[in-house]
C-alpha cells in the first residue's frame, strides 16, 4: 500500500498551508492576516516572510510604547514605526510616500484620529502638538 493522498485532500491541504501562511503570530496567538489578494496584485509572495516579520517588530514597538514613559523615548519609538512603514511599503511594492503612513493609531498618540482618517490620504493631517509622539 502506498501513502498516496487523494488529489482532493492534497489540494485542501495545500491551500490550509497557505492560509496558515498568511497568519501573523505575536506571543504564538494569531493577531492579524496578510491580504493575499494584495500580495497577488502586487506580486510580494516572496516578500512574505519580511513583511510579516515588520509586522511581528510593528507590534512589539507597538508594546513598548504601552509601557513607556520617557517622551524622548517615545518620539524615538515613533520615528522607528515611521521608518518602519517605509521599509513595508518597499516590502509590498509601493512607493515610499508617508501620507500613506496612519501614525494617528499608534498607542499613546493623541493626534486627531477622525479628522486624519477623513484628510487620508491627502497627507494634510493635524498634529496635536501636545501628543507624546508626534507634537513638541
Amino acid at each position: 500500500m502506498t501513502n498516496r493522498i487523494a488529489p482532493e485532500l492534497q489540494k485542501s491541504l495545500e491551500e490550509a498551508a497557505k492560509e496558515e501562511s498568511l497568519i501573523v503570530y505575536l506571543n504564538n496567538k494569531p493577531v492579524s492576516r496578510i491580504n493575499p489578494y494584495l500580495l497577488d496584485k502586487q506580486k510580494a509572495w516572496d516578500n512574505l516572510t519580511a513583511i510579516k516579520a515588520e509586522h511581528v517588530i510593528k507590534l512589539n514597538i507597538y508594546e513598548a510604547i504601552k509601557q513607556e514613559v520617557d517622551k524622548a523615548a517615545l518620539k524615538c519609538y515613533a520615528q522607528n514605526l515611521t521608518d518602519l512603514e517605509f521599509r513595508l511599503q518597499k516590502l509590498w511594492g509601493f512607493p515610499k510616500d508617508a501620507r500613506f503612513h496612519k501614525w494617528w493609531w499608534t498607542p499613546k498618540c493623541e493626534c486627531a484620529k477622525m479628522d486624519n482618517d477623513d484628510a487620508y490620504p491627502s497627507g494634510c493631517y493635524t498634529v496635536n502638538l501636545s501628543c507624546p509622539l508626534h507634537g513638541e
